[in-house]
């Protein structure tokens, strides 16, 4: 066995060749000197990859990620860097000290003990690689303690085998010393990293944990204590009176130690270490003072330490905090814009908001400025920490989102924030809050207090939770169109979803971005490739993995149209001349042809003038939904269409080819006062006029919304196809107009501009007060419990229940409802006076006190029976701090765990086919929970079978606590890197059963990009001045064979009383939990216009408001001409003719 340096005295080194091992500070300078060279390279490397990757940057399109950014995610999120940097790091730093413990033991150094330690820091450098990639600042990384130990480490040990032979004291030598020594730091970081992941156990595992750390500690210090001991004292400190004085026999101080002279006495160094040890309270009495002043000095110095060590440790701590996440101000990155996060959201819903801010269908090829987020909120807030454990573990998060610790309120911190600079400032709510209105209250002391920082020019998009808060959100300043209201939105959606299954799933995916590959070249039996689902990678795991096995397919060719609907998006544009002189269903057949079914137009955005000369002052935008044959377009007429994305859009020649796709794009370049004489609806005939006393030939109706003497008018009469007209006319009705009137003259006298202020509750509260009918909720009669339309609202609400409930009866009280169901409310609370007062407005609404828990209850509402039934989800009643993130997610499964309990309690043993459920969830993750029944009857099928299956269970179950470990051990510091279901992929969501829980939060983004986008939602969900509403209907008996989604849109579009189809809702097999089959009904959002449709599809049309007036009012005045009934508009008008006539 060879020996590179060997234990032995002086007298055998003359007689071996073998140099002789010491520990010298000769040794160790040189080491050092390698190291030095090491670190000039590794800043050099660090250097060129900072600037090379700078330049990478600027040349970075549609969302593409650089390589420094790739390799920074690779490194932070991969499991293989995680073993590396933890259970690999460890084994080998534990194998480095051990090998150079039994060096230190025997003071010799063999050849296969040191080559054995050399091949481990081979490995021990690809950890260090795995941490250069994983850092933010690769210079910075440089310079940190642990990377310069390591370098250390290496040239030391390098040294140790090649290093050069010293001649010390006339003898040759190496060293066996290095600072390999130091491992236990290594070992002590990477333990920390994997126990940290580990959830808390017993009380002895606890005990055990801890005992480890403080081992592990103990041995860091040790370790570095015994390395700078062994190599003794440095030389430039020897014979220095500043360090050591000694007192000779004669009585004299000399700093030279000699025999006669050997004693050590005070220096400086020796007064400092005595009087930091006496101030630190330790004492260890190794020094003592002899006289006594100076022990009157050391008993103040023990008294002043317990003060001041304290105070100033405090300071220390305080400046230490300045360096951490959230303490600096923002510094903007070059080519950069950012926009500004406020509010108390949860950790789940800023996730979501930041997810649909980064989409890549946001990005442009030629954009150079990236947008990044500064979220501005208190340490204390809920999402505070989980944020903060997301921007320490995940590096495309991080590049792209600043956390800045402070309250909206105060001047210094939008300062820090840099908020005037902002593009955009955001506002959201806790949606988990108890207290809605505090809640509420806050948000508008935040809007009020940075308005008064940034000025007026800055936009705000807000987020409030009840529909009264949106009046002071309007006095603060912000615009009608940027204000969301969760409760109406919601609960607007859940009531549509009731009645016309599968609507909740169309509008949330139209409000959310999904990128999927739905390329011709992707195979049938293939799963689409989904780029992005609402978020990029850097928001989280590459999530969309459905229960549908792949075997099955190539057999279910519907997966792809979904993923493919569910891509597609709302924009609002401008359309091109060739359409001018078209009505609306026109344009939109035309359109339809022209792209193959991929865009569709839904509506138009159009300005209302009383007087044209007072346009610029009282014009107001207004959005109607499929105005149909009542619209004619005009030249640049704004239309709202559904979308893959705009490149799609622009590529057909669909917009004016004045407008490029840049413009187009620009959040906000789509303004409602473009081309103001062009657009204007001014009303200059009577409201009684009657539409057949107009001329055929003529526009004096203006349902055109073009002013009678414009420009644009003799230019579009000379364009109109009158000839080609089914009706022969280019005015068709006036129903239009008076839709249109009547909801800018209710803005006006009722609501103030608030839209969500509803006549309609108005005038019933109104109604009711003045007549005085009954205020009583009455429990539901038999003959309600078995009506086939019957809905049963599951509520967890209690007091607050007014807020969402009546949101939710409006849409279906509404006067374009197809009909009125008998609705039953199901709650524990008693009906407050206030809740029973407004209620009894609505007519067949009943309540019936119970706990959706209970199963008896459920049946006394009738929920086994109904047509449908919605489980409202739960409010927080204390406001928990997320300690972290695993916290948050804890928090918001508690806020499901009713809502998931009271579904699975309805949906049991039941068909799904024969019963309807949608439920309110306030976080997706807890989607995963849903559809549970299902799997418990396959559980309870396997545990009730062979007892060899039951031990197969439980051996697998016992095996799982070991990959729960490992799993553990491995875990990523980024909150969100998990394997989760996405909600997109579910079954339950396909098919309307679960309602989006972000669905306002990808609302308020979007409208930042796509300026007034909520304005269609809130009409579709049944808002306030709705204009349009989608209704399902079966396949028409003509079109049930041999015909496709193209012919079902033109039979549609070309009927006298026109509707758009925009979507198929298709039954389908889909896999619940691992191998249960059900047949579930999924929205297919426009689908392509070559798919064949099916005799049980049914669809979603969507029917302008003013359509279904017409239609009533022929219905009506049929019905009085076959019953020979007056009509009570004629006999008026005839009586106001006849006033007249009698006053000339």
């Amino acid at each position: 066995m060879g020996m590179i340096c060997v234990n032995q005295n002086g007298e055998t080194n003359l007689t071996t060749s073998t140099p002789r091992c010491v520990a010298d500070w000769a040794h160790t300078q040189e080491q050092v000197i390698h190291a030095s060279y090491l670190l000039a390279g590794l800043v050099l490397i660090s250097v060129f990859w900072t600037v090379t990757s700078r330049r990478q940057r600027k040349s970075l399109r549609k969302g593409e990620l650089g390589f420094s950014l790739d390799c920074r995610r690779w490194a932070r999120t991969s499991r293989t860097a995680a073993i590396i940097n933890r259970p690999v790091q460890l084994l080998v730093s534990f194998g480095i000290l051990g090998l150079t413990m039994s060096r230190l033991n025997s003071y010799d150094v063999t050849e296969w003990s040191y080559y054995t330690v050399l091949g481990l820091y081979v490995i021990a450098i690809v950890d260090n690689v795995v941490r250069f990639l994983a850092s933010r600042y690769k210079v910075l990384f440089c310079f940190s303690p642990l990377t310069l130990l390591e370098l250390l480490c290496l040239a030391s040990n390098f040294g140790v085998g090649f290093g050069s032979v010293k001649v010390i004291g006339g003898v040759r030598t190496r060293t066996y010393l290095d600072f390999s020594v130091m491992r236990p730091v290594f070992i002590l970081r990477s333990y920390l990293e994997m126990e940290k992941h580990v959830p808390r156990s017993t009380k002895g595992w606890m005990m055990v944990r801890l005992g480890v750390k403080i081992l592990l500690m103990i041995m860091v210090g040790a370790s570095i204590m015994f390395f700078f001991e062994t190599l003794g004292e440095m030389p430039f400190f020897t014979d220095n009176g500043f360090a050591h004085l000694y007192s000779c026999s004669d009585g004299s101080v000399t700093r030279h130690e000699s025999s006669e002279c050997s004693d050590s006495t005070w220096s400086v160094m020796f007064a400092f270490y005595f009087t930091v040890v006496t101030l630190g309270t330790v004492g260890y009495g190794d020094n003592a003072p002899q006289t006594v002043p100076s022990r009157l000095l050391a008993i103040m110095f023990i008294v002043m330490g317990i003060i001041l060590f304290s105070m100033e440790i405090d300071n220390l701590i305080s400046l230490y905090k300045l360096r951490q996440i959230g303490n600096p101000p923002y510094t903007p990155k070059p080519d950069s814009k950012h926009v500004l996060i406020i509010g108390n959201p949860s950790f789940a819903q800023l996730s979501a908001i930041l997810r649909e801010l980064f989409h890549v269908d946001h990005l442009s090829d030629t954009d150079t400025q990236q947008l990044e987020a500064i979220v501005l909120g208190e340490r204390k807030s809920k999402f505070t920490k989980p944020l903060i454990a997301k921007l320490k573990a995940d590096p495309i998060f991080t590049s792209r989102v600043t956390y800045i610790a402070g309250n909206a309120t105060r001047s210094e911190d939008l300062e820090r924030s840099l908020a005037r600079e902002a593009r955009a400032v955001f506002v959201f709510p806790d949606k988990l809050t108890g207290d809605a209105a505090t809640e509420d209250a806050m948000n508008i002391m935040r809007v009020l207090a940075t308005k008064r920082y940034v000025g007026p020019s800055i936009r705000f998009l807000v987020m409030v939770l009840r529909a009264e808060s949106a009046r002071h959100m309007l006095a603060s300043g912000v615009h009608p169109d940027d204000i969301i209201c969760e409760n109406v939105i919601k609960m607007g959606s859940l009531a549509q979803n009731a009645v016309s299954n599968g609507i909740s799933t169309m509008l949330s995916n139209l409000g959310s971005s999904l990128s999927v590959d739905t390329s011709e070249a992707t195979e049938e039996s293939s799963t689409p490739l989904l780029a992005v689902i609402g978020k990029d990678k850097s928001m989280g795991p590459d999530i969309l993995t459905t229960d549908v096995a792949e075997k099955e397919l190539s057999e279910r060719s519907w997966i792809k149209e979904y993923y493919a609907g569910a891509a597609k998006e709302m924009y609002l544009i401008h359309l091109s001349k060739r359409y001018t002189g078209l009505t609306f269903s026109q344009a939109a057949t035309r359109v339809f042809r022209e792209t193959s079914g991929t865009v569709l137009l839904i509506g138009v955005e159009v300005m209302f003038s009383d007087d044209e000369s007072s346009f610029h002052n009282d014009a107001e935008p207004r959005v109607l939904l499929n105005p149909g044959e009542s619209l004619l377009m005009t030249e640049w007429i704004q239309c709202y269409c559904i979308a893959d994305d705009l490149d799609q859009v622009f590529n057909y020649k669909i917009c004016p080819e004045e407008v490029s796709l840049e413009e187009m794009r620009r959040p906000g370049s789509t303004s409602t006062f473009m081309n103001p004489k062009g657009d204007v609806f001014q009303p200059i005939l009577s409201a009684d006029h009657d539409d057949d006393d107009l001329p055929c030939d003529e526009l004096r109706s203006l349902t055109a919304y073009t002013a009678y003497m414009t420009p644009n008018y003799d230019s579009m009469k000379h364009r109109s196809p009158l000839a080609t007209s089914r009706t022969g006319s280019l005015v068709l009705d006036r129903s239009l107009e008076s839709i249109a009137l009547s909801f800018k003259n209710s803005n006006r006298n009722i609501t103030s501009g608030n839209p969500y202020d509803n006549p309609q509750l108005h005038a019933g509260i109104h109604s009711n007060d003045v007549t005085g009918t009954s205020k009583t909720l009455y429990t539901p009669p038999l003959d309600i419990l078995l009506h086939p339309k019957h809905i049963v609202i599951c509520s967890f609400l209690g007091e607050d229940s007014l807020e969402s409930l009546q949101w939710l009866i409006l849409p279906l009280r509404s006067p374009y409802a197809t009909n009125h169901p008998p609705i039953t409310i199901l709650d524990s609370a008693e009906p407050s006076e206030i809740l029973v007062r407004t209620l009894s407005v609505f007519k067949n609404v009943y309540y019936v006190r119970g706990s959706p828990l209970v199963y008896s209850d459920l049946q006394r509402a009738g929920a086994k029976a109904a047509a449908a039934v919605v489980v409202l989800g739960k409010r927080a009643k204390n406001s928990i701090i997320s300690e972290s993130a695993s916290d948050a997610e804890l928090e918001s499964s508690i806020a499901d765990a009713e809502a998931i309990f009271a579904t699975m309690l309805v949906e049991l043993k039941m068909d799904f086919s024969k019963i309807f459920t949608v439920t309110e969830l306030a976080n997706e993750v807890n989607s995963k929970f849903m559809g549970m029944p299902f799997q418990l009857n396959r559980l309870q099928h396997v545990m009730s079978g062979s007892g060899s299956a039951r031990i197969d269970i439980a051996t697998e179950i016992s095996g799982m606590e070991v990959f729960k470990l490992w799993d553990n051990i491995l875990q990523h510091e980024a909150p969100e890197q998990k394997s989760e279901k996405e909600i997109f992929g579910l079954p339950l969501y396909m098919s309307g059963r679960i309602l989006h829980p972000e669905l306002c939060e990808n609302m308020v983004v979007q409208t930042y990009f796509n300026p007034s986008i909520h304005k269609i939602v809130r009409q579709l969900v049944g808002g306030p001045r709705c204009t349009g509403v989608i209704h399902t209907f079966s396949i028409p008996r003509a079109l049930r064979t041999d015909c496709t989604y193209a012919d079902v849109f033109h039979s549609f579009a070309a009927s006298s009383y026109s509707g758009i189809c925009i979507g198929i809702y298709r039954m389908s097999t889909q896999a619940m939990g691992t191998s249960h089959q059900v047949e579930l009904p999924i929205v297919i959002t426009t689908p392509k216009a070559d798919l064949k449709i099916l005799s049980s599809d049914r669809l979603f049309i969507l029917i302008g408001a003013h359509t279904l007036v017409r239609a009533a009012t022929r219905i009506q005045n049929r019905y009085r001409t076959y019953k020979g009934l007056p009509d009570p508009v004629k006999d008026r008008k005839a009586s106001k003719d006849g006033k007249s006539e009698l006053y000339v």
